[in-house]
């Protein structure tokens, strides 16, 4: 069955890669993910995701600590009517929702599914010279469109300010917004709440500061998150990881240290 899967085009399709990186694939799938499409690599900046140049996404959810961050994504496809490919590992029953945002759900675990892969590349190099999202929903109107861009501004702003203090004012203001109005507006789009996400993005901020550098001081991780209380930071982090900032910072030297013997 295998042996059916198409060859890819010599100008390969450009894809938008979001979450854990496509080299984190079990090897079949990089290798054919690497093979068939151009990845453009969006990082964890949920921010890029609505962008009115994307209409379609791909996400590695790897693993439970993952799956806030694709709920999230997945409400941003649905209300910004873009779609997303879901590659999993196993965990279909507990990421997959029934939108139709999702244009599939691969278990990368099983390498039967690559031919779930081979119809995504399918249908993308029908499309190509396409606006994909034209087969998804008509564009949204010229309202709702102002402000999904206006939305981009304001994670944007808390992307560019996680070592400040970022109140809700100031974001409802770059929106004209009432903070109640904002409150509940960011909420429908982005599925979470302001002051989730806020927190969402400095403990993943403070996670890539402490694999990054295994010997940089707690205090100033937290300092650099935008926590002027190491207590605080330190019962933050844990309640949302399950290891406090020591026990991660520990676990990836070992894992580190382990990697390179």
């Amino acid at each position: 069955m295998l042996d059916d899967i198409v060859e890819p085009l010599v100008d390969k399709p450009l894809i938008y890669w979001f979450g854990i990186g496509v080299e984190k694939l079990p090897a079949p799938f990089k290798e054919k993910i690497n093979t068939w499409f151009t990845v453009e690599n969006l990082g964890s900046d949920i921010a890029q995701l609505t962008r009115p140049d994307i209409s379609l996404i791909f996400v590695y959810a790897h693993g439970l600590s993952f799956h806030s961050l694709l709920q999230s994504s997945l409400t941003i496809c649905a209300n910004l009517r873009k779609q997303i490919v879901i590659l999993h590992d196993g965990l279909g029953a507990s990421v997959q929702r029934p939108l139709p945002c999702v244009l599939h759900s691969i278990d990368v675990m099983n390498s039967d599914n690559l031919i779930a892969l081979d119809k995504v590349y399918r249908f993308i190099s029908d499309y190509q010279d396409t606006q994909i999202s034209h087969s998804f929903a008509a564009a949204a109107d010229s309202d709702e469109h102002h402000s999904d861009l206006d939305l981009s501004r304001v994670l944007n702003f808390i992307h560019d300010n996680l070592t400040k203090r970022i109140t809700i004012d100031q974001a409802a203001e770059l929106m004209n917004y009432s903070s109640c109005y904002f409150s509940k507006y960011f909420h429908r789009r982005v599925g979470i709440s302001f002051q989730d996400y806020v927190i969402e993005k400095r403990i993943e901020l403070a996670k890539e500061l402490l694999q990054r550098n295994q010997e940089m001081k707690i205090s100033s991780v937290a300092f650099r998150c935008g926590y002027n209380d190491v207590s605080y930071f330190s019962r933050i982090f844990k309640k949302r990881t399950g290891m406090t900032p020591q026990q991660y910072q520990a676990d990836k030297k070992n894992r580190l240290s382990q990697d390179k013997r």
